[in-house]
């Protein structure tokens, strides 16, 4: 949490949540009226084995009083710089704006995102026989 009248960074003891799923997050995020910085190590399976993710979630519902929402975007770099300083590597940057964002299929989503098939297209062959020819070989004449 951020102070307002302060503009400290305060851990919030009542929301502390150790083995959190996105769905716990999810709960105390949907609770919450005011934007949010989440530090979050995300245990997940990815092709049969185990990983893990450090997550930063930036939450700011859009009911939230402008104030805060404006001091939080402000203090998001700062925030991530003090995270950096602590040597804590976040492997992913997530923000959300809806209680609906934080789930385990989106983050997944913004973790290992799809890749797009590349479709070829085939150039048509030309009817003509031969080579094509940029100029003839007639001769016009002048009437």
């Amino acid at each position: 949490l951020l102070n307002s009248k302060t503009q400290e960074l305060l851990h919030d003891s009542k929301v502390t949540v150790k083995n959190a799923a996105m769905e716990d997050i999810q709960k105390v995020c949907m609770a919450q009226k005011e934007p949010r910085y989440v530090l979050h190590r995300y245990s997940h399976k990815f092709e049969g084995k185990t990983k893990d993710a450090m997550l930063f979630i930036y939450y700011c519902p859009d009911d939230a009083n402008p104030r805060q929402k404006m001091m939080y975007s402000t203090c998001k770099s700062m925030v991530l710089s003090v995270i950096e300083k602590l040597e804590i590597t976040v492997t992913n940057k997530y923000e959300a704006s809806t209680s609906q964002e934080l789930t385990d299929r989106v983050v997944m989503d913004e973790l290992y995102p799809k890749k797009a098939e590349k479709v070829s297209f085939a150039k048509p062959k030309s009817k003509a026989k031969g080579k094509r020819r940029l100029i003839s070989k007639k001769k016009f004449s002048a009437v």
